[in-house]
């Protein structure tokens, strides 16, 4: 068989081929990934956001490098901003996501809802404090800032986003160490005590704040909370 002709150029573009087959790997897409690195790359994300307790003897501990562990390390005192607090993040990319966050619940023991107008969806507040399982949980239900710091223009609406929140949270009032209320309206905070009833056992912290004084009636709650400070 006669030999055949191969042009020099083509003999150079097969080469600059097998290099590149060579030196570059495949790349895999993020949907690909196996539950077990994604899980540990949302382990590290909430690393970030946590921050150790007062230091003490036990601070090498196996226990106590965990920080999972609530006795050693709490949550960052930050606000709420929705492009960036975890899990809301993550959680907001795609189902898997959330169904691979939802396997730890030491990341939902931090539970922020947003009750603007493009808020939590109301589909994931049920699942948001489920997934925290039995663990103590802290609970903020706020909204959205704008970068100066004003809250964004909001319809007539926001009572009944917040009166649906609180019909979720009565059910977890006894695992509250904390419930902080930053809303735009009184009458919404009105609505939202209605379901503060019964024990907390837990509770430290109770922050009911409204922009807009839009009534004088008064804010009371009828919560059992022996923990709670008196001047809360």
């Amino acid at each position: 068989m006669a030999a055949m002709d191969v042009d020099e150029s083509t003999v150079d573009h097969f080469s600059q081929r097998r290099a590149q087959d060579t030196f570059w790997p495949a790349y895999t897409l993020i949907d690909n990934l196996p539950n077990e690195i994604l899980l540990t790359i949302f382990q590290l994300l909430f690393d970030e956001d946590r921050e150790r307790r007062k230091a003490d003897t036990e601070y090498y501990s196996k226990e106590a490098v965990d920080t999972r562990n609530p006795k050693f390390w709490k949550w960052k005192v930050r606000r709420p901003k929705c492009t960036t607090l975890f899990p809301l993040s993550p959680a907001a990319v795609c189902h898997k996501w959330r169904a691979v966050l939802a396997m730890e619940p030491a990341f939902w023991t931090r539970v922020v809802i947003f009750v603007d107008k493009a808020g939590t969806p109301a589909s994931f507040i049920p699942e948001y404090f489920a997934w925290s399982r039995d663990k103590l949980i802290d609970v903020e239900i706020t909204r959205r800032q704008t970068q100066n710091g004003w809250y964004r223009p909001d319809d007539e609406h926001e009572s009944a986003r917040v009166e649906h929140v609180m019909m979720h949270l009565q059910h977890h009032l006894h695992r509250c160490k904390s419930i902080r209320l930053y809303i735009k309206y009184r009458t919404s905070l009105l609505d939202a005590v209605r379901y503060l009833v019964g024990e907390a056992p837990h509770l430290r912290r109770l922050e009911l704040y409204a922009r807009n004084r839009d009534t004088e009636r008064k804010i009371e709650h009828q919560l059992v909370c022996p923990a709670l400070p008196l001047s809360a």
